[in-house]
């Protein structure tokens, strides 16, 4: 009678530890002849054994106590709205199961509602007044019972599948705990699934099946605007408007009208321009509703704009796009033809010290052969024609090889310089400059 019931939830750093319980020393253990039992019939529970004899499972809690169980559960009612119920019960119980919030089985004791109070990562749930249970029985007690606004709609995200969702917002003012939640749709158990913990004033999108009635496909067309081109770094970056318009058809296989909504994410530094109405998540994305009759298709379209910065690399592949091209910022059309001459230059200058580097690769391969063979020539015979012509065409070789380094070192220089003009023809193009 008039027990006082509080459930704490919440993420505390605590811990048990049973002080009042014995402990025993081992000892050694010795057979009975006449077969008696070691300890009486009723006695194989200790302290600790009750202590600890609990179970956790996703959602709920059980053990021996005077608020024995807690659990958590969610309903979609067929207006669209969803319920938040949670219960405790005396006595021994395990629960793993989400009570409905929508069905009443069994007696429900009279108990008023808790008070609710929110500090921090703990939420403590203390009734109102002390709840008395017959002896020998068990009842429920109601802990919280609270209508929360939710929207339903089939979902279409962007891998183009439908899933029946509602979104949710927390207007209790009180953390939800995490749980299971079940989900009935006019009147009828059309899933379950776990939701996370949910804060005061949270808006979530809980979807809970497929809609194998709804289908879905897609067309993307890009279009991209050049604003502004820059000079950072020694880097060309253009920073342009890329507008994608998203155009959808959905198909309603279902003898009732579906509604639906087209789910959009929108990357960083982008916006939804169209449709306006648009209704947010509670994730940074947004969902395009509209209605698809039975047995019938509907389109709509969506447009997002993003700006978008990308890197032009200093060569005559990347820039050649950008030469004579009307799109381009008016004030970087002179430094890109500038840079386009001098790049150019650069490039056929790279390629002659490549080709030059080749050709040096094989003189030094010839050398080394020609030193091969002179070192092989035995000590009498140094003085002979042939070894003379090895001697020249090993000084020929030696000769071209120098004069192959000596230009690539002057085409370096050459290029050092046409960098050096590289970057302050576009130091115009740098921010603020």
């Amino acid at each position: 009678n008039n027990v006082n019931i509080t459930l704490l939830s919440g993420a505390p750093a605590s811990y048990v530890l049973s002080m009042a319980s014995p402990r025993y020393a081992h000892r050694e253990l010795l057979p009975l002849a006449d077969g008696a039992e070691m300890q009486p019939q009723l006695g194989a529970d200790t302290p600790d054994d009750i202590l600890y004899d609990m179970e956790a499972t996703y959602g709920s809690f059980a053990g021996r106590g005077a608020a024995g169980s807690y659990s958590a559960s969610y309903g979609v009612g067929g207006g669209g709205a969803v319920g938040y119920g949670s219960s405790g019960s005396i006595g021994y119980s395990s629960v793993s199961e989400a009570p409905s919030s929508l069905l009443s089985v069994g007696e429900t004791v009279d108990a008023p509602e808790t008070v609710a109070k929110v500090e921090k990562e703990i939420s403590t749930y203390t009734a109102l007044s002390p709840t008395s249970i017959p002896a020998g029985s068990s009842g429920l007690v109601p802990i919280m019972s609270r209508k929360l606004p939710g929207k339903l709609f089939t979902r279409i995200n962007d891998s183009l599948e439908a899933h029946t969702c509602t979104l949710v917002d927390n207007n209790t003012g009180l953390v939800l705990q995490p749980g299971i939640a079940t989900v009935y749709i006019d009147g009828r158990f059309r899933g379950q699934m776990p939701v996370d913990r949910m804060q005061p004033a949270q808006r979530v999108t809980w979807c809970f099946g497929a809609d194998m009635d709804v289908s879905a496909d897609r067309t993307i067309k890009t279009t991209s605007e050049p604003k502004v081109m820059t000079w950072t770094n020694d880097t060309l970056w253009l920073h342009s408007i890329v507008r994608e318009t998203r155009s959808y058809n959905i198909e309603n296989l279902s003898g009732q009208a579906r509604q639906t909504a087209v789910e959009i994410v929108l990357p960083s530094n982008s916006r939804l321009v169209s449709p306006k109405d648009s209704l947010a998540g509670g994730s940074g994305e947004h969902y395009v509703l509209f209605s698809v009759p039975a047995r019938n298709e509907m389109g709509t379209t969506v447009v997002i704009e993003k700006g978008i910065q990308t890197q032009i690399p200093l060569n005559t592949t990347s820039l050649r796009p950008y030469r004579n091209n009307p799109s381009v910022p008016e004030a970087a059309r002179g430094p890109i033809e500038d840079a386009w001459t001098l790049v150019s230059k650069i490039e056929v200058l790279q390629i002659e010290i490549n080709q030059g580097t080749m050709n040096m690769q094989e003189l030094q391969t010839r050398s080394a052969r020609v030193k091969e063979d002179l070192r092989a020539i035995p000590q009498g015979a140094a003085g002979g024609k042939a070894v003379q012509q090895m001697v020249q065409d090993l000084n020929r070789l030696e000769a071209s090889i120098r004069r192959i380094e000596e230009s690539a070192k002057a085409k370096n220089k050459e290029i050092e310089e046409l960098t050096a003009k590289l970057d302050g023809v576009m130091k115009p193009l740098t921010p603020n400059h």
